[in-house]
């Protein structure tokens, strides 16, 4: 077989439609391949300040205590 021959039988080979779709199917693959490997996360976003201090928290006032346990915390038993 001369060089001339199997030049042309390599041009009939890559002509043929199934190897121009395997060809086509691996290097889709092979770039999804170096999606997968290079993917990364972006960083979350930073919150900003102004949001966070948009709302500001009520002071909780202390329960006013019941009458009779105001008399026995102060040590008046008057119940004697």
């Amino acid at each position: 077989m001369s060089l001339i021959e199997k030049i042309k039988l390599g041009l009939l080979v890559v002509q043929q439609k199934e190897v121009i779709v395997a060809l086509a199917v691996v290097i889709i693959f092979i770039a999804l391949a170096n999606y997968v490997i290079k993917y990364r996360k972006k960083p979350p976003k930073p919150v900003s300040q102004k949001k966070a201090s948009a709302a500001p928290k009520k002071e909780e006032k202390p329960a006013a205590p019941v009458a009779g346990e105001a008399n026995a915390a102060e040590g008046n038993n008057d119940s004697q």
